[in-house]
């Protein structure tokens, strides 16, 4: 398996041929390229350099130390290469060969084996479960605490459950880290992850650490939150409060920022521009830390972008709203919610959703956190698929995922879909992560010791090589 064609990036292909020898790679390599193995900040993330004779893409093919062969490539036309590998079992052995030309082309111009090294000490217990047949590639999560902030993590989990990646959140700064939401790069590099502003006016960051441990700062804004996502074109969507006096009332609403790739950022679209607020309604204070007496309202918890990157997509734990936005201008699409939005004569199906993913076929896949105020003993969350129509003022449930159990999730929680037509569901706050099929069963399933609980998570799928 290949993954998708970013710079930097990893696939992974299943056992060795039966020609491939005990260590799943090629038989016949040169020794045209010496490369030297060099441990990176992050143990279990070596660095392989090397140089060539002309400038040509770099392409390395490595075993992962148990049955897995991943290919590492950066697209880039150069004479010295540097390649950060991750996807290794922790103190396994593995051995790697560099890859020049392509098809029957192709030839191996070096090779050697390495040991990988181990994970930092203090990881929280992790056990796993991998029924059959998950889909290939690595998911990155937020593991967090909750208190102290200095005590979370990203974690990289392979196709068996496994750790293969661990970066303390607080590394980069020394300070706590209100940690939420952490998603691959798509140049391939690392990991973008985030820090929650604990006001309007403060500042919230977005940060990529590499995957050798070198951390930067991608962006700062004020009042950044919950989630972001970097879209096809390097610029990133993050939400951020809007704190607003309409009337008697100071009230905390949300808006979408997206931030260039040099950090320059603009307001895409606010909730006050598309949602009247109702100056008789019954909305709740003490949510905003800041100042206890504003009022929550929006409470927007997600952003997306859709396939074609043309419109994002937001939830909202108000009227359990769903919105799409013109990427463009900001222009409300449609809007889907209780009492709200271009949805009225439709059920109310979505309850509390805090992600939203368009599916390459148009329709919306939904983690609802539920209304566990309503029924706090047996209120359980589920992920689902639905069928937006604002010609038809429609709203469609097409599939749902309860899980194995029922899982009540009180902060976070998110779906995505993964290559097979298999779905990611990331039970945050339970502290559990699953793949599941189409029909609700398991193929892969990660969960945390007590205490500890899931951020929103991502996954760096493959394709056929």
């Amino acid at each position: 398996m290949i993954l998708a064609p970013l710079l930097g990036v990893l696939a992974c292909t299943e056992a060795p041929a039966p020609d491939s020898g005990d260590s799943g790679l090629a038989v016949g390599c040169t020794d045209e390229v010496v490369a030297v193995v060099s441990a990176t900040e992050i143990g279990t993330a070596p660095r392989l350099k090397w140089q060539s004779d002309e400038a040509s893409g770099g392409r390395v093919r490595f075993t992962n130390g148990d049955g897995l062969t991943r290919l590492w490539a950066d697209g880039l036309e150069a004479m010295e290469h540097d390649a950060v590998l991750v996807g290794i079992v922790p103190n396994a052995e593995w051995t790697w060969e560099i890859l020049v030309g392509e098809g029957d082309d192709e030839r191996c111009v070096g090779t050697g084996s390495a040991t990988n090294g181990s994970l930092p000490a203090g990881l929280p217990q992790v056990s796993r479960v991998m029924v059959t047949e998950p889909a290939q590639g690595l998911t990155v999560v937020p593991v967090l605490l909750g208190s102290p902030q200095i005590n979370n993590w990203l974690m990289i989990f392979d196709e068996a459950g496994r750790i293969v990646w661990a970066y303390p959140a607080s590394a980069g700064t020394g300070e706590e880290v209100w940690l939420s939401t952490a998603a691959f790069a798509h140049d391939g590099s690392g990991v973008y992850f985030n820090h929650q502003a604990p006001s309007a006016e403060d500042a919230g960051w977005i940060a990529e650490v590499g995957f050798d441990g070198e951390f930067r700062f991608a962006a700062m804004v004020p009042g950044m939150h919950t989630d972001f996502r970097e879209g096809a074109d390097g610029r990133i969507a993050a939400l951020a409060w809007d704190l607003r006096e309409v009337g008697a009332w100071q009230v905390l609403g949300d808006k979408v920022v997206v931030i260039e790739p040099g950090g320059a950022f603009s307001t895409l679209w606010s909730g006050f521009d598309a949602i009247e607020f109702d100056q008789n309604g019954d909305w709740p204070k003490g949510f905003y830390g800041a100042d206890p007496n504003v009022a929550d309202w929006t409470h927007v918890n997600s952003v997306s972008w859709t396939p074609d990157g043309e419109a994002l997509l937001v939830t909202m734990t108000a009227f359990s709203g769903v919105a799409r936005l013109d990427a463009a201008s900001g222009a409300t699409e449609w809007l889907y919610g209780d009492v709200i939005g271009d949805f009225p004569d439709s059920p109310s199906i979505v309850s509390a959703p805090h992600s939203a993913e368009e599916t390459d076929d148009g329709e919306v896949l939904l983690f609802n956190r539920g209304d566990y105020s309503q029924h706090p003993m047996d209120a359980c969350s589920w992920a689902s698929e639905v069928v937006f129509n604002p010609e038809a003022q429609t709203v469609t449930e097409t599939a749902r995922w309860p899980g194995t159990d029922c899982l009540l999730v009180t902060f976070l929680g998110n779906a995505k879909r993964l290559p097979g037509d298999l779905t990611l569901v990331d039970w945050s706050s339970a502290g559990r992560i699953e793949q599941l099929t189409r029909s609700g069963e398991p193929v892969w399933s990660v969960s945390l010791g007590a205490g500890y609980g899931f951020g929103t998570a991502d996954f760096l799928a493959s394709v056929a090589e």
